[in-house]
């Protein structure tokens, strides 16, 4: 999430909770884990491909400030807490 509200783009792996943020070939690039070979490639094509690997950071960022950000998340909260009161 951090790399998302910089704006850095990103590759990154199946991992845990992260395709839950990283939608792949749309805000990053994702690959199984322990997969060298997809890894390679995925890096080959962020070097290959500056100007998709800024517009997918560029979504990213949107995303993250959309969704994520601290007065979102604060309402969210709030919202969630008057519901259960």
């Amino acid at each position: 999430m951090e790399a998302m509200a910089a704006g850095i783009p990103i590759i990154s792996t199946y991992h845990s909770g992260i395709p839950e943020l990283i939608e792949d070939k749309i805000t990053g690039i994702l690959v199984p884990e322990n997969d060298i070979n997809q890894l390679k490639e995925a890096i080959a094509f962020a070097i290959a491909n500056p100007e998709t690997m800024r517009a997918m950071a560029v979504r990213a960022y949107a995303h993250v400030m959309l969704y994520h950000d601290e007065v979102t998340q604060t309402r969210r909260f709030v919202e969630v807490i008057k519901e259960i009161a």
